[in-house]
Formats: structure tokens, sequence, C-alpha cells
């Protein structure tokens, strides 16, 4: 759907919480275009670049996901509808292991693919470098850079 709940933050936990349900029950996750979730990826992770067909092709393999473009493909499939809030308070029966493995390679794959300012999202908008504030930080030198990043 087009409905979020919260904000990015909550927003890429839904993401990821999407990811995990479809894992836990063994079911295809499928992202409608132009879905909330299509439209906070590609600003921060999977700039669009180059061919369109080619970049949803790299987004599906990636991200172990199928676009739908129009509601008349959900006719093939047994859709599990789930609102933003629920997949946010989804809580996994995998183990803690299991379950901290597979999210930490969901955004192993998110940051393999981190923005650097190249390509648009869906919209045709310019995307910015993820790494901007290191680069601000550091100068020339941000490449050879050691440093480390606390969110609290």
């Amino acid at each position: 759907g087009t409905d979020t709940y919260g904000r990015t933050g909550n927003n890429l936990m839904e993401f990821l919480h999407a990811l995990q349900y479809s894992r836990d029950n063994d079911i295809q996750l499928g992202v409608k275009y132009g879905s909330w979730a299509m439209r906070l990826l590609p600003r921060m992770w999977l700039s669009v670049t180059g061919d369109q067909s080619q970049w949803e092709e790299q987004f599906e393999k990636a991200l172990c996901i199928k676009i739908i473009h129009k509601t008349v493909e959900l006719r093939e499939y047994d859709v599990i509808p789930i609102d933003t809030k629920s997949l946010l308070l989804y809580k996994s029966n995998q183990s803690l292991g299991e379950y901290a493995s597979f999210q930490q390679q969901a955004i192993r794959t998110l940051f393999q693919n981190y923005n650097t300012g190249e390509g648009t999202t869906l919209a045709g908008y310019g995307t910015r470098n993820m790494c901007e504030g290191i680069d601000a930080l550091f100068g020339k030198d941000s490449a050879s850079a050691i440093y480390s990043v606390i969110h609290i």
C-alpha cells in the first residue's frame, strides 16, 4: 500500500520485518511499484541507474522480492495483506541467532548497494551520496579514514 506508520526509521524496520515475515512463512514477498517501500529504498540504496527493467531485475534479485506493477498481477498469487503497523510490531518465532543472522544479511545487502550520488529515485529525483557526511568530515582522506558510528 501507500500508507506508512511513522517515519523513515519505522519504515525501514517495517520493510526488514516484511522480509523476515516472508522468510518465516516461506512465501514470496511482493512489493507494489509506487508503494512506500519503493519510494523509501531507492532514496538510500539501489538507486535507478540506466535501464529501469535492468534495475528492477537487480532490485528483485538483491532482496528476493517480486515487484508488482498492476493490481491485476496479484490474481496469480494468494495475497496476504499486512498493514505497516503490523509489520513494525511483527515478532519472528525464529531463534535470536537465526533472526539476527537474517536481518544482518538483509542490512548487508542494502549497504552493499548504497547510493553514491549517482542515479535517481523512481520519481526521477537525483539521489544523495550516503557517505557525504564522512566525506565532509574527513575530506580527501575519507577513503582511508578509520571511524566508528554510534547511534543512540
